[in-house]
Formats: C-alpha cells, sequence, structure tokens
C-alpha cells in the first residue's frame, strides 16, 4: 500500500501492522515523525527489541538477513531498522528486500527509512515488493499555502490555540522551512503553556528568538556571512540545541543547492529551477549567489560531509560532530576550515 504522511499520521494505530514499513521523502521532520508514530504502535504491541543498521557503501546485507531471521530464545517481537543514506542500493540490496518482503516473518517488523525516491525506482522490484507487502509512506514537501494548516495542526498537540494572524506570523517568518516553525511552535509552548496565544506573543516570541535560531544559521551560509555563521552556532551548542536538528536544517539545504547546481551546470533555466523547488521570490537571489560560489564537486563533497555528521551522531563515526558541523558551517559560508571532516 502507497499512503500520503498526512492520512497515514491520521489512521495509524487504527489500522493492523504492517511487516514492513518504508518511510521516503526529503522533510526530515516530518519523516521522523511517522517513524516516531510507527515505533510507538510497535512498542504498544510487544516489540521489545530493536535493531538498526545504515546502509552504505561496502554494506555487509547479511547482517541485516542474520538479525532479522534470529529470534531470541524469548520469542520477542522484533523492530529491525535500515536506514539508506542512498537509495540506489545495487542487485545484492534489491534482492534481499524483495525477498524479505515477499516473505514476511510474523514477530519481525522491517522499518526503512531513505531520502526522496526518483521516478524510475518507483519500478523496481524492491520497491514494488514492499508496496504490496507493506506500507510505503510518501513525504511530500510542505509548500507556503499548506504552512499555516501545519503550524495551527502542530499548535493542537501542545494544545495551543493560535489565532490566524499569529500563524500567519510564524508562517511568514519561517518562509517554507518546517523546522523553524516547529521550533517556535515549541518555544511558545514551553514559554507560555497551554491555551491561546495572540499575535503579540508571537511577535515578541519571535523577536527573542531570531538572533540565534538554526535558520539564521542556514541564512548566513547562503549569504556568505561566514564569522556570523559560526557565531551562531557556537550559540546554539552552548544553548544545548541538539546537534541533529543543526544537521537537519543544513543538510535540507546543501541537498537542494547541489541538486540545483547540478541542473543549472546542465543548462537549465535557473528561475524554473527555484520556482519548482518553490523558493520565495525574495530568497532567489541568495540561493543564486550561494549556488555560484561553489562549483557542483563542492555541493557533492558538502553532501557527503553531511551523510558523514550524520553517521557520527548515530554514533557509527567516532569523530567530533561539533567539530564536523564548524566544518560544514564554514565551508557552505564559502570559507574551508579544514581539507576533510
Amino acid at each position: 500500500m502507497k499512503i500520503n504522511a498526512d492520512k497515514f499520521i491520521a489512521t495509524v494505530g487504527k489500522v493492523k501492522l504492517s511487516p514492513i514499513y518504508l518511510v521516503t521523502g526529503d522533510e526530515t521532520l516530518i519523516c521522523h515523525q511517522v517513524m516516531d508514530l510507527i515505533r510507538g504502535q510497535l512498542d504498544e504491541s510487544g516489540y521489545q527489541e530493536r535493531s538498526k543498521f545504515v546502509y552504505q557503501r561496502g554494506f555487509d546485507w547479511s547482517q541485516l538477513t542474520n538479525e532479522i531471521a534470529n529470534l531470541s530464545l524469548f520469542a520477542n517481537r522484533k523492530l529491525v531498522e535500515l536506514q539508506l543514506m542512498s537509495s540506489k542500493i545495487g542487485d545484492s540490496g534489491s534482492q534481499i528486500l524483495t525477498a524479505i518482503a515477499s516473505n514476511p516473518l510474523e514477530d519481525v517488523v522491517l522499518l526503512i527509512n531513505c531520502g526522496k525516491l526518483e521516478q524510475a525506482q518507483w519500478r523496481t522490484k524492491w520497491i514494488k515488493a514492499i508496496e504490496k507487502a507493506g506500507v510505503i509512506v510518501q513525504v511530500w514537501p510542505i509548500d507556503s499555502s499548506q504552512l499555516p494548516q501545519w503550524i495551527a495542526g502542530r499548535a493542537r498537540q501542545r494544545k495551543l490555540n493560535l489565532t490566524r494572524t499569529a500563524i500567519d506570523i510564524i508562517a511568514q517568518r519561517a518562509e517554507g522551512n518546517l523546522l523553524a516553525a516547529a521550533q517556535e511552535v515549541e518555544k511558545l509552548w514551553l514559554s507560555y503553556g497551554e491555551g491561546a496565544i495572540d499575535e503579540s506573543v508571537v511577535r515578541d516570541s519571535i523577536g527573542d528568538s531570531c538572533r540565534f535560531s538554526i535558520y539564521s544559521l542556514v541564512d548566513y551560509c547562503l549569504s556568505g556571512h561566514v564569522v556570523k555563521a559560526v557565531r551562531v552556532l557556537e550559540s546554539l551548542k552552548s544553548e544545548g540545541t541538539e546537534p541533529i536538528l543543526i544537521l537537519w536544517a543544513l543538510s535540507r539545504e546543501i541537498r537542494n543547492l547541489a541538486k540545483m547546481a547540478q541542473r543549472i551546470s546542465c543548462g537549465e533555466n535557473s528561475e524554473l529551477i527555484f520556482n519548482e523547488y518553490r523558493i520565495w521570490e525574495r530568497r532567489k537571489p541568495l540561493m543564486a549567489s550561494a549556488i555560484r560560489r561553489h562549483a557542483l564537486s563542492t555541493w557533492i563533497d558538502l553532501v557527503n560531509k553531511c551523510g558523514n555528521i550524520d553517521l557520527t551522531i548515530k554514533g557509527i563515526n567516532s569523530a567530533n560532530m561539533w567539530d564536523q558541523l564548524l566544518a560544514v558551517t564554514s565551508e557552505f559560508s564559502g570559507h574551508r576550515l579544514f581539507g576533510r571532516v
């Protein structure tokens, strides 16, 4: 079965569990929300064991198959998670995931997460096998017309009653950045608790948080203000901001810029590309300037470095994640601090 994230979120817990899930899309915040809901439903259903694998170059697929086949002596139900750093998994990966989907085990659930699938990938055997045996949750980007409704829904989850003007102020400030909007809702809830919130409260809250916000970090990187970007990063670190949130904001922008830079290098019209990516009009010069700042090879390198930071945060690499974030922030802004990250 194929279902979009909104419908899945609305129905989770009301339908029976599937043996295999694939959550796909570039909106990391919503992907995490969907996966958390799946994990919660599995916890309530007695899936007490959990293991996780990350697919990257050189991945040993036998680790996954052995884990799925290896039930404990106590026969606990098991959740196995697979993070695909690339959805191009080769013949071996395709054969194994097709076999797992075609022959699911009763007490094992496989939860797969990857970025947005290209059109051709929807026709591959492993995707078709998962769609037939389980659930594929598609996470679509939220455009500017949908953002106010999304913010209102996020506020309701925290039992906040925002006025329409308050919602519009948050949407305008976030400019399509879900993380920025979600952070502002969380800040309102932490500061004021449940209840009614009007536009005056939101204006005060945004005024307090603008200086050292994650979305300001991205804006400084885009505009090439390396000193300001580094200062914001250091402030976020001192405030105890989760590194995964900072990485999400940086990597999302870098991935999109890499994709756009590649298409522009092939002769495509930048204005049409910006419209396709729903870039706000006043941000188009900022995006164009950032793309011109680096060669395509640098954007690809930055994408790979973000992937390495993700592995560090997950505990797979032993590097210092804050040093890595500093290096990517600096290079994104136009100043390379280190030879490697």
